[in-house]
């Protein structure tokens, strides 16, 4: 029998709302939480001080390149439940979802298959797959346990090195708070490529504090969103079910801090043939500890993190088992940080900063069983999987005068397998009474991935044979060097307005091309990743952020990308393509030129408030490649889409409040191209959820 969505949510709301009747009518109707998320104007904007672009405390309006800020005041009010809602309202980024089941992040028009071109930290630590360079944003990463997000547009090499390409998503989790939640969803999908059908899921967390210790344990169990059609354009019948456990632990005391966690998170590659299934898993541990002494700033962490996968192939008519592919990865991380900041003269602050960080997939195997061949077992990287970065910077923040300040920076790195890389950036800063400026110039350098150049290849036989080391193209890495010029004024206290001009120039970009051979090697159309010429993006984001009325908040985004084309250049002499280069410049394809996006807050009363976000991407260009290998066609997918998110929240007694939110709330279906694989049919975005949550504090 076909369940009711909202027939569902409307029950659990009540039960929820009677378990906490009783209490509530012994209440009196004194001020609440949601009082406290309008007290305060928008933290004053002019006030708001920022670590993530200069490492040290500064005013936003003096810092050196494009920063957002998120409070927990913020994520409340807007009820932003994922890092991935939060985002899809941040000028400049544009999001994807990609066949494997993951969301892509593309910064300022910079794209990539994984997120391996931004750097996500938590506490300080890095968080990514080190293999690949990828990390989630969809449900594994709730906001619950988020205290602070800063966001980076542009490139952050010089302090931060490596990973922060394109840009920095800086998170600073809680360390105070008592409460626990529960919550349920039920999602609108499709059964044997029909709609109607409807997935649930069912989570909890808890958090725990003292003065020192801060604990917070979430999980989860979905079934998951199931598209209407495979890449193939075939109807997708698929487990799509994802579960999620997670633990995390931070001590303060003093001028120590110690953070980590547990995660175990079992997600779907969403996007296979109808004869196979593909489950994939993240189990990652993360420990870190920061110590000031004698002013010298010291970190360290750790991070572990294994993506064990598994496919099975079926046949189509008995569905007897034909193939069972087993895939295990394990990558490690070590960082150390230390950083010294002194004044020169009265006008001066300076930083000398020294980081070291090595990585490694030191376990990477593939087992592959095929029922009428022999087995393959034990195969590696090519290589040994180790990277090295050791890294030297100098910052100097010149205080010109009451209104101008002058920040450069420069970092040398040498790096393990490539050439030393120099950064530097320089930035200019004008603030007079409620105007400011900024101008800035800085470059950025991004290591190959152990899967662009050791991931292993194998030639068509079966059982298949990894190539020998010669068959295996050369590759640099990244650069980018960004250009841009910042107005903005704050109108008041609540008020500000800014508009950000940018020019980004990225050359030795990596992609993935189809080689027939390499150094005289037969390399059987395998791709690879190699380097090509340069892409130039040029574009601009407008923000505008105010309090309206005392009780309405606005922030409204308009991101637009003037032009975005890319010049492949000529592949090296070395190597022979499946397929012949395009010559001259193009245009780079699936990116929105145009990205509108609002949120509007809203309280009725002192226990009642609701949060509307509007998400609107203008139409994707593609090519005449687009879904030339799909079964069914559909030209409208790539047209421009809206999204509409609603949520409010109730205070239901002082210390527990009920939240419901409804995502795409007009129930769009929404698609984009698929990078890398235009050739294929268009990935789906979920179709209208229901999601209802019961908290309380004490």
């Amino acid at each position: 029998m076909e369940k009711n969505i909202i027939n569902k949510g409307y029950l659990l709301a009540a039960g929820v709302a009677f378990t906490a009747a009783v209490p509530a009518l012994a209440q009196s109707d004194e001020q609440t939480n949601i009082d406290a998320l309008f007290d305060m104007p928008l933290e004053q904007l002019t006030q708001i001080v920022v670590t993530t672009p200069s490492k040290t405390p500064i005013k936003i309006e003096r810092s050196p390149g494009v920063v957002r800020v998120y409070t927990r005041r913020d994520i409340e009010a807007a009820n932003f439940k994922t890092l991935q809602e939060l985002l899809q309202q941040a000028p400049g980024i544009q999001i994807a979802y990609s066949k494997r089941g993951h969301q892509q992040i593309w910064m300022r028009g910079i794209q990539g298959s994984e997120n391996s071109k931004l750097l996500l930290m938590v506490d300080g630590i890095p968080r990514r797959s080190f293999d690949d360079g990828n990390f989630l944003i969809d449900e594994s990463f709730s906001l619950r346990n988020v205290e602070r997000i800063e966001i980076l547009n542009g490139p952050g090499s010089v302090l931060y090195g490596a990973g922060s390409f394109a840009g920095i998503i800086n998170v600073t989790t809680r360390d105070q708070g008592n409460e626990a939640t529960i919550s349920y969803q039920t999602q609108r999908s499709y059964q044997d490529g029909k709609v109607g059908d409807y997935r649930e899921g069912y989570g909890s967390s808890v958090t725990l504090s003292n003065d020192q210790w801060h604990l917070y344990a979430e999980g989860f169990n979905n079934e998951g969103f199931e598209p209407e059609l495979n890449f193939d354009g075939e109807v997708s019948t698929h487990n799509q079910k994802r579960e999620l456990n997670k633990l995390s632990l931070k001590y303060r005391k003093g001028n120590f801090e110690w953070v980590s966690d547990i995660s175990e998170y079992r997600f779907p590659y969403s996007y296979h043939t109808q004869n196979t299934q593909f489950i994939q898993m993240e189990k990652s541990t993360h420990v870190g500890a920061k110590y000031t002494y004698l002013g010298i700033k010291i970190s360290a962490n750790y991070s572990n993190v294994k993506t064990p996968s598994e496919r099975t192939v079926r046949n189509t008519t008995t569905g007897a088992l034909t193939r069972l592919v087993k895939r295990s990865k394990t990558s490690e991380a070590y960082n150390i940080d230390a950083q010294y900041p002194f004044t020169y003269g009265e006008d001066h602050d300076l930083m000398i900063g020294l980081q070291f960080h090595t990585d490694s997939a030191n376990n990477a195997t593939l087992t592959k069983l095929f029922v009428s061949a022999p087995n393959e077992d034990g195969a590696k990287y090519r290589d040994e999987p180790l990277r090295r970065d050791v890294g030297i910077f100098l910052q100097d923040i010149y205080q010109i005068n009451d209104e101008v300040s002058l920040t450069s920076g420069i970092r040398f790195s040498d790096i393990k397998d490539f050439d030393s890389q120099t950064s530097f950036r320089m930035g200019l800063n004008w603030v007079k009474e409620e105007y400011f400026t900024k101008l800035l110039y800085g470059t950025a350098y991004r290591i190959p991935d152990y899967e662009d150049y050791l991931d292993i290849k194998t030639d068509k036989s079966s059982p298949a044979i990894p190539l020998i080391d010669d068959a295996y193209p050369d590759v640099e890495p990244e650069q980018l060097s960004t250009t841009e010029l910042q107005l903005g004024k704050f109108l008041s206290d609540q008020s500000q307005i800014d508009l950000t001009l940018y020019h980004n120039e990225y050359t030795d970009y990596l992609s993935s091309a189809e080689l027939n051979s390499v150094n005289g090697i037969d390399t059987f159309g395998r791709p690879f990743g190699i380097n090509f010429d340069e892409r130039t993006i040029t574009g601009m984001e407008l923000h505008y952020r105010t309090e309206l009325f005392s009780n309405l908040k606005l922030d409204l985004n308009y991101s637009h990308i003037f032009s975005a084309t890319e010049d492949l250049g000529e592949a090296g002499s070395n190597l022979v393509l499946k397929e012949p280069l395009q010559e001259g410049k193009h245009d780079l394809l699936m990116l929105s030129k145009h990205i509108f996006n609002s949120s509007i807050i809203y309280r009725a009363n002192n226990k009642l408030s609701y949060a509307l976000h509007i998400a609107f991407n203008s139409e994707r260009k593609v090519n005449n490649l687009y879904q030339t290998d799909s079964d069914y066609i559909d030209n409208d997918n790539k047209d421009s889409f809206y999204k509409i998110d609603v949520s409010g929240q109730y205070k239901i007694t002082p210390t527990s409040d009920i939240k419901v939110t409804i995502s795409n709330l007009t129930d769009e279906k929404i698609y984009n191209p698929i990078l890398g694989d235009i050739t294929e049919y268009d990935a789906q975005w979920p179709r209208r959820a229901l999601g209802i949550e019961y908290g309380w504090q004490w």
